[in-house]
């Protein structure tokens, strides 16, 4: 302390007294007050750095003298903290200004002095200095440097004993308006984040949890959750998660339901299907498919900066992602929005539900696909999902290791009460009651209608039961089996009958016979239907206004295009499979002859059947992957004898075939000769061919390419 402390108090009461029980204090040669284990009788004593020390033979110690610091490591007052207490109040009387702190603070028995907070009166007492005025129900909080409080988001309700955060009305003991997230990491087994210990004690509508949920103006390309339990399950190697489970004694006789839902709720559905890699990731442009496929390298630094993209394509449209993080975005994530594509560069905004919050965590994100209007392939071919970032400052940005995605099929009981599984396995035989009144088991067949009870009926043999306008009934008349034959003896015009019959006999001469069969030559067609609802639909039968054709079309009908047309004397077209043949029109003079290779021009088409033969470029293009039969003849013109070497060559994409001889040697006495080659070629969509002739050794090219159609052609089919 820099100034002393001078005066001796008038009042020992409230002057700067130390009280204390004299048998467990002594002072020192040097004036310094000590923890000890006797009893000190003290009339005065001056110690080196000045003190004046009076006992009372109370066990009191009056300071009648001044205390002066002016040494290095003075101590104006020592207590020994190590045995001891103090049995009564400690008061300090200052007659002078206290100005300094000490220079040992750690045992100068006196504690740095901040004016702000404290100040010394005109009698020499300390007292707490005037701090400002605060509000009623502040909670007070030390800020940058000083007391402060926050009236409307941190307050107490002493009438209620109620704390509010973010609000100044609190409606019960704790209460928050706001966003509140809790992490917590478990340090031993049996361990929660929270725990709801909820005593109803017999009252009536006793909720554990509350939750008050508003959708407010939602759309159809939005998901919202109540709740969502997003399980990352990427380290596990076994064991059993459960996302919700109930568990009840079995004493009491309260009746327990694991899960009840009220009317317009549909209690259960399930999106089910398995992930898989996706065909098109682009972080911003970048190509990161492989890295983020299932085995890829991973370690994608992902919305790096404000409004950057990500984006997750495949051929097929998808209703689920799978992102798993090796680090997390970090405060608030990532601020994503969703949007679909609508067209080659158009995208629409939705909300799915994000398990990965903004990417700080991994997890899945969940939409259903059949919401997004409009959702069509982008200019990459694939339907892509787009997300962007909107947070504009991130400490850390997420570090993706693996994208996965999954096109669901769902299943659902509905709010109705019905209910679309795709299988079901009973423990034990199902027993049905007979319609509910629990008179009999059923034995029978179920009939019944929608306003009474199904009841049991008896089954006549050989008798297909089919269904009424009210019930399910036998007919012998319409439908009979015997003896495993089935026969169809009905008179409808307008509706047909689709039958599944199997001989299960495994012995010679046991067959099974499908027959379709019409009145004669005045009835329409037989015919069987193949369909895929809503996309596609052939049609196989006899054609009965075409010749009786056996015909293969791609309608409902016979009356289509016919794909393959089998006439009755058993001739087969095939009007759609590709075929084409060119030839070259006029006479091309002076082409080759001295090594300048020349691609034959067939320029006009006798037959293109799919379109494939582009007689401006001279090549026939692939439709399909398959094994194609192309067969070529040029007549050249024009040659010498000097012309000793000929290459002739049908390029195709994948191999180039060749016939190679001297022209001069072998052409005709007209100067003529007549190259070939017809070659079975494998080839893969889009793969081309075309042809070319190259004469070399000759003075100029002076060969010609004759251009009728009997010398120079070009032609192909697609065989298998």
């Amino acid at each position: 302390m820099g100034a002393a402390i001078t005066g001796a108090p008038a009042d020992k009461n409230d002057a700067g007294l130390v009280s204390f029980d004299d048998t467990m204090f002594t002072v020192d040669a040097n004036g310094f007050v000590q923890l000890a284990g006797g009893s000190v009788g003290l009339d005065s004593l001056t110690g080196d750095d000045g003190v004046v020390v009076t006992g009372d033979g109370a066990g009191n110690i009056n300071l009648v003298g001044s205390v002066v610091a002016n040494a290095t490591n003075a101590k104006p007052l020592y207590v020994d903290g190590d045995a001891g207490t103090f049995t009564q109040s400690l008061e300090l009387q200052v007659a002078s200004a206290i100005a300094a702190t000490p220079a040992d603070t750690n045992d100068a028995g006196i504690a740095s002095f901040n004016s702000d907070y404290f100040a010394v009166d005109g009698n020499g007492f300390v007292t707490l200095a005037d701090v400002g005025s605060f509000t009623t129900g502040s909670v007070i909080f030390w800020g940058a440097s000083n007391f402060a409080e926050d009236n409307p988001n941190f307050f107490w309700d002493d009438t209620n004993n109620r704390l509010g955060l973010g609000t100044t009305t609190p409606l019960d003991t704790f209460h928050i308006v706001g966003a509140m997230e809790l992490d917590h990491t478990a340090i031993e087994n049996d361990d929660h984040a929270i725990e709801i210990v909820c005593n109803a004690a017999g009252f009536s509508d006793v909720k554990a949890l509350d939750i008050d949920y508003i959708t407010g103006a939602m759309g159809s390309a939005q998901d919202e959750e109540a709740i969502v339990v997003n399980i990352d399950e990427t380290a596990s190697v076994g064991g059993i998660v459960a996302g919700y489970l109930v568990l009840s004694t079995s004493e009491g006789s309260a009746t327990v339901n694991g899960y009840e839902t009220g009317i317009n709720v549909n209690p259960v559905v399930q999106e089910s299907g398995t992930f898989g890699d996706a065909d098109y990731i682009r972080n911003i442009a970048v190509d990161v498919t492989a890295a983020l496929a299932s085995g890829g390298a991973g370690a994608i630094t992902a919305f790096v900066a404000d409004n950057d993209t990500f984006t997750i394509g495949d051929a097929a449209s998808f209703d689920e992602l799978e992102v798993i993080l090796t680090t997390p975005a970090s405060g608030g994530g990532i601020a994503p929005t969703f949007e679909y594509s609508t067209g080659a560069a158009s995208f629409a905004t939705f909300s799915p539900a994000d398990g990965t919050n903004g990417f700080r965590n991994t997890g899945a994100i969940l939409w259903d696909s059949s919401t997004l209007a409009g959702w069509v392939a982008a200019a990459s071919g694939n339907f892509e999902i787009r997300i962007t970032r909107t947070r504009n400052v991130l400490a850390t940005s997420p570090v993706l290791d693996e994208i996965q995605i999954s096109a669901t099929t769902e299943f659902k009981w509905d709010k109705n009460g019905d209910v679309n599984i795709n299988s079901l396995t009973l423990v034990v035989d199902l027993s049905v009651p007979n319609g509910g009144t629990g008179a009999s088991t059923l034995t029978g067949v179920l009939t019944g209608n929608g306003t009474s009870s199904f009841t049991a009926s008896a089954v006549t043999d050989n008798t297909v039961i089919r269904g009424s306008t009210s019930n399910l009934v036998q007919d012998s008349t319409i439908l009979s089996a015997d003896n495993g034959d089935f026969t169809n003896t009905g008179t409808s015009t307008s509706a047909s009958t689709a039958f599944i019959h199997k001989n299960t006999s495994n012995t010679a001469g046991a067959g099974v016979d499908l027959q379709l069969r019409v009145g004669g030559a005045s009835a329409s067609d037989p015919y069987m239907r193949f369909a895929v609802e809503g996309v596609l639909e052939y049609s196989l039968g006899i054609d009965n206004s075409d010749s009786d054709a056996l015909c293969l079309t791609n309608t409902s009908t016979l009356n289509g295009t016919n794909y393959i047309r089998v006439n009755s004397t058993g001739e087969i077209n095939y009007p759609f499979q590709p075929a084409f043949q060119a030839t070259n029109s006029t006479t091309d003079t002076n082409q080759t002859g001295n090594g300048t290779n020349v691609t034959v021009q067939f320029d006009t088409e006798v037959l293109d059947q799919g379109g494939d033969y582009d007689n401006a470029t001279y090549t026939f293009t692939a439709p399909v992957t398959g094994l194609y039969n192309l067969s070529t003849t040029v007549m050249a013109a024009a040659l010498t004898a000097a012309m000793t070497e000929g290459q002739f060559k049908l390029v195709t994409t994948g191999k180039t075939f060749y016939q190679q001889l001297s022209p001069g040697a072998c052409m005709s006495s007209a100067a003529r000769y007549s190259f070939q080659i017809t070659q079975q070629v494998y080839m893969i969509a889009a793969d081309t061919a075309k042809v070319d002739l190259n004469i070399l050794n000759g003075v100029g090219d002076t060969a010609s390419i004759l251009g009728t159609t009997n010398f120079t052609t070009f032609s192909g089919n697609l065989e298998c």
